[in-house]
């Protein structure tokens, strides 16, 4: 009787999973029968789309380098093969990479052995931020796609001590260098985390200078892919082109704004604007895209050191970080979908208190609001969680190192959004997050269980 109850639990429990890795494709049926593909251009997707069709003949606008080439490939791919401008092939791919996307995420915690709570699964089919990415035409689903691999390939790594999945790691960190600027900073935290564990292997130490080596090889190359296509263009050499402009247009003046962005500080967007339009004009001759770039760069450098109020900066870093890992992705959802609501930060109310009470109340007679509230105190649940994986794992563990690449990866791919508090900047975390979480709720309900 155990043995056929244990077969039924291992039964569902398989169910379930596959259910959970169907949720990005139910979701596009979804945005389908609703007519809402591309979300009627809500989101800068055709700038994606227009590069894609750039590449394949059918436009002759010209390609920002600003935009990394990876995911204008994948689109260019999924046209060349269901005709052109076809977002319903689009879209189904994409729903595709997220059936993937979950595939790999259950089994890396099968590789954890939290893979078998109901509980854990379910943090998985709750988080709408992923599924949610995957219908939208931004690079974001890719990312996820590949850090999720990544990360996969890691944790086999980490735990096996077998080669092939470090070669395997360096591959996807490869193409996410080439798929979001926003991992360029894992040269400084996440690659060196990765060597140390190298070095704490039993390998000969040849063998691990190799493992080493090939992994800022990959890191480099990406670099060097993109390099290329600025020299080629411009004669001028950058890995972005949208550093600059992100930290003059959107950083600094959400860093100007009380509580962060929410609404960016205008009059601070003028002084850049101004300060910017000035130099331009004073130039001899026609900036290309890099030179261009790295004025906003210095002007937005310059504002910082002689005219951003510190104090002020740092208030709202910390109120847009709030925002950031607190909102819920309906905060995104609701608006693209056209559902009429009012953010919990808009809502009326002279306290920061007051806003939030009215923000409940309205949980209480509203469906749409009440859904809201349930999500947000799922995701505060969530990095509760998080916070005491953190935390429990900082003592020597097994997992202590692990755990540390993971954050790291966490920090390299927020910490652009500094100031900015939008769920989206958070989406290309949310693997990490999730996989930090299972741990923290494993270790929190064995704690339980111990003291019984």
């Amino acid at each position: 009787m155990q043995t056929i109850f244990r077969r039924y639990t291992f039964d569902i429990l398989k169910l379930y999973k596959f259910f959970i890795c169907l949720s990005p494709l139910m979701f596009s049926f979804f945005i389908i029968l609703t007519n809402n593909i591309d979300f009627n251009g809500a989101f800068e997707s055709g700038d994606y789309i227009g590069i894609a069709k750039t590449w394949l003949g059918e436009s002759s606008q010209n390609v920002p380098l600003e935009r990394l080439p990876l995911y204008p490939l994948f689109i260019s791919l999924i046209f060349k093969l269901f005709d052109s401008n076809n977002l319903h092939a689009l879209l189904i791919a994409q729903s595709l990479l997220g059936f993937l996307t979950f595939y790999f995420l259950i089994k890396t915690l099968e590789i954890l052995k939290v893979d078998k709570s109901i509980i854990i699964l379910t943090t998985l089919l709750l988080n709408l931020s992923i599924i949610f990415r995957f219908s939208v035409f931004l690079p974001n689903c890719l990312f996820i796609f590949f850090i999720t691999l990544f990360t996969y390939s890691f944790t086999n790594f980490y735990f096996s001590k077998k080669i092939k999945y470090l070669f395997y790691t360096c591959f996807y960190l490869f193409l996410l260098m080439l798929t979001r600027a926003n991992f360029a900073l894992s040269i400084f935290l996440t690659i060196p985390l990765i060597c140390f564990c190298i070095l704490r292997q039993d390998y000969k130490k040849i063998l691990k200078l190799q493992l080493i080596f090939a992994l800022f090889v990959s890191y480099f190359l990406a670099v060097g892919v993109q390099y290329y296509r600025c020299y080629s263009k411009t004669g001028n050499i950058a890995y972005t082109t949208q550093s600059g402009w992100h930290l003059m247009i959107w950083t600094i003046p959400c860093l100007s704004s009380k509580y962060g962005c929410g609404e960016r500080n205008k009059d601070t967007i003028k002084i850049m604007y101004d300060r910017y339009n000035q130099i331009i004009n004073e130039s001899e001759y026609e900036l290309d895209e890099v030179e261009r770039n790295e004025i906003a760069k210095n002007v937005g450098i310059d504002y910082i050191i002689n005219d951003l109020n510190k104090g002020e900066a740092i208030i709202s870093s910390f109120f847009a970080f709030s925002k950031l890992f607190l909102h819920s992705s309906l905060t995104e959802i609701y608006p693209s979908l056209g559902i009429d609501v009012v953010n919990p930060s808009a809502q009326e109310g002279k306290s920061f208190k007051e806003k939030i009470m009215n923000f409940a109340l309205l949980g209480i007679s509203d469906f749409k609001y009440f859904f809201w509230l349930i999500a947000i105190i799922f995701v505060f649940i969530s990095r509760v969680f998080q916070l005491y994986a953190i935390i429990i794992y900082l003592k020597p563990n097994i997992l202590r190192l692990y755990i540390f690449v993971l954050t790291s990866m966490m920090f390299v791919t927020t910490i652009p959004a500094i100031g900015i508090g939008n769920p989206r900047y958070r989406s290309d975390s949310e693997t990490l997050f999730l996989i930090i979480g299972a741990l923290g709720i494993n270790s929190f309900f064995k704690k339980i269980k111990e003291r019984r």
